[in-house]
């Protein structure tokens, strides 16, 4: 009988999911929360913790379970090579077939987070899940990510698994996507940590205790409904400012001023724009960014800007 692995965030509707996995004949075995909500949905839908699998007792959380050899094994294992599977069955690992692994929003923790919650952020970031993606790619498994895939695989599967590599191929793409912007939500996520720009969901900061790898004495707490009206801001600070013009025209964003540390002040509609934090990034200046409305920014730059200016 196949085995079908089940490790997701978003719990919504994955009783039923497993319960038709186990009609068309799969074993299941699951992460530990995804186990509980199926026996909830179902307490005679068997199901096994994949701590079985790896035969351990929980380890910090079971954040590592994940890691272990015999789930990469039994999923990157060539099914077609009757040499990758007696290696695996020398070892006691039965192989995987099939995998539903769904990452969590780390970019939700992160844009929830405060500048005192850099341990808790840090806990937050899946090393398992994409390495658990990738094998299951690697090893030419049906790999989904999301709850919108769940029905196509269903579909697939029911049909007898029709024009197979190219489906296989189809999913491994958007896996391999998946995973890569995960990456460069923890990218950003580090380079919020240690580069200087410190992000600051709410338009609020404070001091930013031990608990960041930084040292920055700072308060900002400019909200949306108090910034500065055109008027109050000095323009040639925009325009011919520490931060490039280009910048600010290009990624609509508003130099505000230099606080008294040195540290750039500037607001941005969307404080995660990987694109436009790169690029001040590259200035080499310190910055923080705090939160604004686009609209509000955008009636300020088209006063203070040339009228030229692309927007």
């Amino acid at each position: 009988m196949p085995t079908a692995l089940l490790s997701v965030y978003h719990k919504e509707g994955i009783g039923e999911f497993a319960a038709q996995l186990r009609a068309l004949g799969f074993d299941l075995i699951g992460s530990t929360a995804t186990v509980k909500t199926i026996q909830a949905y179902d307490p005679n839908l068997p199901i096994r913790d994949i701590a079985e699998i790896v035969g351990t007792c929980p380890v910090l959380g079971h954040p590592v379970d994940g890691l272990s050899l015999q789930l990469h094994a039994g999923l990157v294992a060539d099914l077609d090579n009757p040499a990758d599977l007696a290696a695996i069955e020398s070892h006691g690992i039965a192989p995987i077939h099939l995998a539903y692994v769904e990452l969590n929003r780390l970019d939700e923790y992160i844009t929830g987070a405060g500048p005192n919650d850099f341990c808790t952020v840090l806990s937050k970031i899946d090393g398992a899940g994409p390495a658990l993606i990738r094998s299951a790619a690697i090893g030419r498994r049906p790999i989904i990510t999301c709850k919108e895939q769940r029905l196509k695989l269903l579909e697939w599967l029911r049909a007898g698994q029709p024009e197979r590599d190219r489906f296989l191929a189809s999913l491994a793409a958007k896996a391999e996507m998946v995973v890569s912007m995960y990456s460069m939500v923890a990218n950003e996520f580090w380079h919020q940590a240690y580069s200087g720009i410190i992000f600051s969901p709410t338009g609020q900061s404070s001091a930013l205790s031990a608990g960041w790898p930084t040292q920055l004495n700072l308060t900002v707490d400019w909200l949306d409904g108090n910034m500065p009206t055109s008027s109050l801001i000095d323009a040639s600070f925009v325009t011919n400012g520490p931060i490039p013009v280009e910048l600010v025209k290009w990624h609509r964003l508003l130099p505000l001023h230099r606080d008294e540390h040195g540290e750039i002040v500037v607001a941005m509609d969307d404080p995660t724009d990987i694109m436009a934090l790169d690029d001040l990034r590259m200035t080499g200046l310190r910055v923080i960014v705090v939160k604004a409305s686009k609209q509000r920014l955008e009636e300020i730059l088209v006063q203070l800007l040339p009228p030229d200016s692309p927007h």
